[in-house]
């Protein structure tokens, strides 16, 4: 697939092949796949419609599908033919890799190319709730109500205060990207967040999530090059959940020991022992757990044809009930509607790691 993304725009793509379970269904296909021309924003439409599709389906039918499987479900419910559902992921996931330097492009990618866990888009719309409500109470405390002003030396202060892990450099750059989107004084910090016709945001919103994934991914590498360090070392070709812990305790100091149990409860569960796993297979488990009631794209088919006609209540319900904002999704988007007092929104997300380790 990275050769596929890395391509030179030509008239097609050569298809991955069928049969190889590595490959996801959705980009099985022998021979030529014809390229087609995909406007970003066009693209980035169709990555909101599909993260919300797939919340809603899993909601709606209590289980959890890969986004690579879900991908085909999407695409097999507009195009209907394999060849056509091949050739239309191919042509989104190129356009996305040509824009990989928009998080929302790059996050999509990461989490269908199992690089990351789906969790990481949760955690991205935790991080732009979690700064505006920051935000909001400091407006608050320097204003006695929330006016959606505030003056820049606040705003930096909040920032250092929020992203106390964050390096000089780190800041810096959102502060440089404060100043770009906002040259005088005081900052209209709600318009920070919005995006334009096309679905981008200001250099500050992108700024600021392209760092929180790439800190997710320097997570995870700095622990894959401990794990393959030792087994080059020792000449193991599998890895230990004592290696895993090992791995991650040289990797991330300040893990706490809830943590540690987290990442290495994701590869084994609760086979422990001394058997270990394939390097390959516990690099990529590290990156992406596996979610109870998952399902593959042969079954989550199934199910669609099974509700078709249905009401989603479970997804309706969901609905109603998330008050988390998501890029690419303003307030009056992601507020529920009611007739008397709205419930108390609920706590934020946790994000993956504390903020002294990279989340």
């Amino acid at each position: 697939l990275k050769a596929v993304l890395e391509a030179k725009r030509a008239d097609y793509f050569v298809g991955l092949g069928t049969g190889d379970p590595c490959v996801p269904l959705v980009l099985q296909i022998d021979g030529k796949v014809y390229y087609r021309a995909i406007e970003k924003a066009d693209a980035e439409r169709t990555v909101h419609s599909i993260w919300r599709a797939k919340r809603e389906f899993e909601a709606a039918n209590e289980v959890a599908v890969s986004l690579a499987d879900y991908l085909y479900v999407y695409l097999h419910r507009k195009h209907g033919t394999p060849k056509a559902i091949c050739e239309a992921a191919y042509n989104l996931l190129y356009t996305l890799g040509a824009h990989a330097y928009d998080p929302d492009c790059n996050l999509f990618l990461k989490v269908f190319m199992g690089e990351l866990d789906e969790e990481a888009k949760a955690a991205q719309d935790a991080l732009k709730a979690g700064v505006l409500d920051a935000l909001r109470g400091v407006d608050a405390r320097a204003n006695s109500k929330p006016t959606g002003w505030l003056l820049k030396s606040d705003m930096r202060h909040m920032l250092r205060e929020h992203f106390s892990g964050k390096s000089d450099g780190q800041l810096n750059e959102l502060f440089d990207a404060l100043d770009s989107d906002e040259p005088k004084e005081l900052v209209n910090y709600n318009r920070l967040f919005d995006d334009d016709s096309d679905l981008n945001q200001g250099v500050f919103a992108e700024t600021l999530r392209q760092q929180h994934l790439n800190e997710q991914l320097a997570f995870y590498q700095a622990v894959e090059d401990v794990v393959l360090d030792t087994a080059e070392k020792s000449g193991a070709d599998s890895c230990t959940a004592a290696a895993l812990g090992y791995a991650l305790r040289k990797a991330h100091p300040g893990l706490s020991q809830e943590q540690l149990e987290e990442y290495t409860g994701r590869v084994y569960g609760g086979e422990r022992g001394k058997k270990g796993l394939p390097l390959d297979d516990t690099l990529r488990a590290l990156r992406a757990r596996r979610p109870p009631h998952l399902v593959d794209a042969a079954a989550a088919l199934e199910l669609v044809s099974a509700n078709k006609g249905k009401p989603a209540r479970a997804a309706a319900e969901g609905r109603a009930g998330r008050r988390t904002l998501i890029w690419g999704e303003n307030e009056e988007q992601a507020a529920p509607k009611s007739n008397g007092d709205s419930p108390a929104p609920p706590p934020v997300p946790q994000l993956p790691l504390k903020p002294s380790t990279p989340s």
